[in-house]
């Protein structure tokens, strides 16, 4: 559970590599509000990618890929890269992410504090969410692998299923909305997405979209 916790947070420290190299682009002024107008106002960072598929396509073109790409490159890294998961896995990994067509992915940490961190999650998907759970039910096998003692439940909230894991102090809620999926390690911040998604909690002053910065 642990270890799957770290390379979530490891997963979006090398989204925020891809959005640094990509950053010369312009966002979508609209797509990065509905973001942060989800978020709240004391979010001490965030991660937002509008378009993964586009984000990924530019990736391929810049000069850090194109360095890495090098056989000079690939010939000193090539001890480290033993160690790792098999880069094709990865390869069916990514591209599976873009059958789903993924837009407004983000990641934000909106804690830091007496050890505790919070953290927020989610992308839009075309399609259903169905469609969209085949692939993420692939991060849920892959949890109850490495926490097979962690506890599940179900929390309704409205018509929403929240499914919760709990192994000791760490928590992963995630749910669909529509053509939202939201993760988060606290139910309660995770409602609130939920309730602004939907329209239920209008309280615009407490989101990030209220910060001028």
């Amino acid at each position: 559970m642990r270890r799957f916790f770290l390379l979530l947070v490891a997963g979006a420290a090398a989204a925020f590599g891809i959005w640094y190299a990509m950053r010369g682009g312009r966002l979508g002024g609209s797509s990065n509000v509905t973001v942060t107008s989800l978020l709240p106002k004391e979010t001490l960072a965030f991660v937002h990618l509008p378009d993964f598929n586009a984000t990924r396509a530019r990736w391929r073109e810049t000069d850090i890929c194109k360095l890495w790409r090098e056989p000079a490159v690939q010939d000193f890294v090539q001890r480290p890269l033993s160690k790792m998961p098999d880069a094709s896995v990865i390869q069916q990994k990514l591209r599976e992410f873009e059958t789903l067509g993924i837009k407004d992915a983000f990641f934000a940490v909106t804690a830091w504090e007496d050890q505790r961190t919070g953290l927020l999650a989610g992308f839009r998907f075309k399609g259903s969410a169905e469609d969209a759970e085949k692939i993420v039910g692939q991060w849920r096998t892959r949890l109850q692998a490495n926490a097979p003692n962690a506890r599940r439940e179900a929390i309704m909230n409205e018509q929403h299923r929240m499914d919760v894991v709990t192994e000791g102090a760490i928590t992963i809620a995630t749910v669909y909305d529509r053509q939202w999926f939201f993760a988060a390690n606290d139910v309660a911040a995770l409602k609130i997405v939920l309730d602004r998604t939907n329209g239920r909690r209008k309280e615009p002053a407490t989101t990030l979209a209220a910060d001028e910065n």
